[in-house]
Parts: structure tokens; sequence; C-alpha cells
């Protein structure tokens, strides 16, 4: 039976190994969950006099680390607690929240198939699931978090670019760049429908389903399943919806450093070649500069060197780039937040067709029908979908998307 360790004593072993476990949040940042052994390593590394093995085992003990075999992880809010004493909550990159995603949609299919093992009873597998969802909901409760901190880190570090690009050009082009192909860039590709990760996510919701209304499941397993499927889903309309406020704080920036960026490197090259004829008398430009001398069918002739010299009078001055103003925070508010079904079907009991409900209704006015439909065919627990195969089509339509829907009427009942 595991120790169990008091309020006192677990802030107080957190406030000691403080450091280990920004290294271990630090690796995971990442996109690297380490092992026992490195942990270890770098435990020795850094305090020589300290028993490893020990601060390993208290920490384990106080759940500020969690082991999973021969790897670990902070706690979610142990996390958030060490990274608000360093001051140092950084976003949280794309490639860690695909990681995180990866986690629990393994963690789904190792329910799924422990689910479906002979030779053990329900209850036996109770303990094995029970383990596996409590990780589950924590993880998808950290990626939610996480949303919301990117968004306030993105916001914050713009407003600070922003005055740097007066004060140290280099370091804005720098950094800018870094934010947005580091952090923000990479989510847009675990974002399309035909990414890896979207893939399996849909077969994730397809087990979920196939759990809710299986046989071999108890009530206690329906349960969980229905919930991580709506946490699920929430969680994922949560890191699209900060991602496109990001987007929108950043690509403006972005756009200026390259431009500054390529300003900056035809007027490096200019001088460099300028330097070359000084220094050297004479121009060969096929030894510093890589430009050709050898001109088959006058290949980079004099006339375009001439040409080239001449067209930097009419380079733009770094100076003269203005920041595009920031949109004002109403203007971004006006980013379709995920339309939350069961806000709009509070005041009812029966829909007969919940699609021409949610298309009409005055909330979603703004959204496009592929936003509408993803509402009406998320499975939420608080609504019952009713579904009539021998019922006729029928076309749904909408003023501001390129799409129609072609689909049979979806009937909700509301169980609140």
């Amino acid at each position: 039976m595991s120790k169990v360790v008091g309020f006192n004593e677990r802030l107080k072993r957190v406030s000691n190994h403080g450091i280990h476990l920004k290294w271990v949040i630090e690796s995971e940042a990442k996109g690297h969950t380490p092992t026992v052994s490195q942990l270890i390593s770098h435990i020795k590394a850094t305090d020589i006099e300290s028993n490893p093995d020990f601060i390993l085992k208290q920490l384990v003990e106080s759940e500020a680390i969690i082991q999973d075999a021969n790897l670990i992880r902070i706690n979610g809010p142990v996390t958030d607690f060490i990274l608000w004493a360093s001051d140092a909550s950084n976003i949280m990159p794309g490639s860690r929240i695909e990681q995180i995603f990866s986690e629990v949609i393994a963690q789904i299919n190792s329910i799924f198939e422990k689910l479906n093992q002979d030779g053990e009873t329900l209850r036996q597998k109770g303990a094995y699931i029970t383990e596996r969802v409590r990780d589950i909901n924590s993880k998808l409760l950290t990626l939610r978090g996480a949303a919301a901190e990117n968004v306030r880190t993105v916001i914050n570090s713009s407003s600070s670019l922003r005055l740097l690009k007066e004060d140290d050009r280099l370091k804005f082009i720098a950094r800018v760049s870094k934010l947005w192909e580091e952090d923000i860039d990479p989510i847009s590709g675990f974002r399309k429908v035909t990414s890896d990760l979207q893939i399996r996510r849909r077969e994730a919701r397809s087990i979920l389903e196939s759990m809710i209304y299986s046989g071999k499941s108890s009530h206690t397993i329906r349960r969980d399943s229905e919930r991580i499927l709506e946490l699920l889903d929430m969680t994922w309309d949560r890191i699209a919806y900060s991602h496109d406020i990001m987007i929108k704080e950043v690509r403006p920036l972005y756009k200026l450093a390259q431009r500054m960026k390529s300003t900056i490197s035809i007027v490096n090259a200019a001088e460099n070649m300028i330097n070359h004829i000084i220094t050297q008398n004479k121009f060969t430009p096929n030894l510093d500069l890589s430009i050709p001398s050898l001109r088959v069918n006058q290949l980079f002739s004099d006339l375009s060197i001439d040409s080239f010299i001449l067209t930097l009078g009419d380079v733009e001055d770094e100076a003269e780039y203005v920041i595009p103003p920031r949109a004002s925070m109403e203007e971004i508010d006006t980013i379709n937040p995920p339309i939350d079904i069961i806000e709009l079907v509070k005041n009812e009991k029966f829909i007969p067709d919940a699609m021409e409900f949610v298309l009409g209704h005055p909330l979603t006015q703004s959204h496009t029908i592929q936003e509408c439909a993803i509402a009406v065919y998320s499975r939420r627990g608080e609504i019952v979908h009713h579904f009539n195969r021998d019922s006729n089509k029928k076309l749904y339509s909408k003023e501001n998307s390129d799409f129609d829907l072609l689909s049979r009427p979806i009937q909700i009942e509301v169980i609140v």
C-alpha cells in the first residue's frame, strides 16, 4: 500500500525538488517524455550529493510525478504550479499538443483492447480501465488549460514584439519566426481533415461509441465512455478556437518579419559584392558569391548585374515598415466559437429536425453549415439522437457556406 502524503509534506517535496520537476516540464514542452533513468541522470548531474532514487520515490509518493512503466510525467496541477512559480509559463508548442492527443487516443485503444480480452472478469478489468480514464481526463484537462494559456501568452508576446521591432530588428525577426514556425503553424498540420491525428481521432470516437452500446460494458464503462467522447470533442474544439485567434494575432507580424528578412538578405548580398570589388579590384563573383562567371547563352549577363545593382536603390528601407495595427479585441471575438448545442436546446424538449433548428437559431447566424453540422452530429450526454432511415433526404443550405448538406433529418430529444 502506498504511503499517504499530507498537504504540508507534499508542498515541501515539490518545493525542495522543483528544479527537477521543471526539467521534466521543459522536456515535455519539447515533445519528449523523459524516462526514469534520464531523470535520475539529471538529478545526479545537478545535485551531486543527493540520493536520486530517494528523490524519485518522494516525488512519486506525493503524486507530483506519475510513473507509467519506464516513462514519467508531471501531474497537471503541479505543472501549472511550477510554471507559475518560475514565471515561465510559455506557450505549449503544437508538437506537444499533438503528442498529448496521441497519448489520449492510445489510452482509448488500450481500454477497448482490455474490455475485449478474454480470461478476466469485468470487475478485474474495471481497475485497469478506471486508471486509464483518470489519466485521459487529466490529459484533456491539461490541453484545455493550455488552449487558454496559449492565447494569453501569444497576445502578451505579440505586444512585446511590436515594441521590440524598433529596438532590435534581428531579434524581432528571430522571435516572431520561432513563435509562428514552432508554436503556431504546426497545429495547422494536424488540424487538417486528412492528417494522421485526425484519422486516429475519428477512429477513437468510433471506439468510444461502440463501448457505449457494447454488451460487454458495465454501466460505469458506458458512462465514462460517453463522458470521454464529450470531452474529446470539446477539447479539440477549444484547441481549434484558440489556434484561430493566435493565427489572427501573429500572422501580420510573421509576414512583416519575412519581408524584413528578405530585405536584409538583399542588402547583405549587395554589401558583400561591393566589398569584394573594392578589395579584389576585380569582379569574379563565382568565387565568393556563387554567381556563375561562365555564362552559357549569356546567363546572368553584365546587364543583369547592372540591373540588380540599380534595383537596390528602390529597396524599401526597414524603417518604413509599419506593423499593421492589431485587430481590436471585439474583432478577435468575432471568430466563431464552437457551437454549444446544449445552450441552443436548453429550453426545448424535442426537436423534429435538429439541422433546421440549429441553422435557424439566432446564435448560429455567423457560423457555416459545416460548423452547424458538427454541433448537430456530436454526441452529448444530455441529448439523444433519433434517426429514421426510411425518411426522405433533405437539402440544407446557408448563405455564408460554400457547400450544401443532403441528409435525412435528425431528431433530438433533450433529457436534462
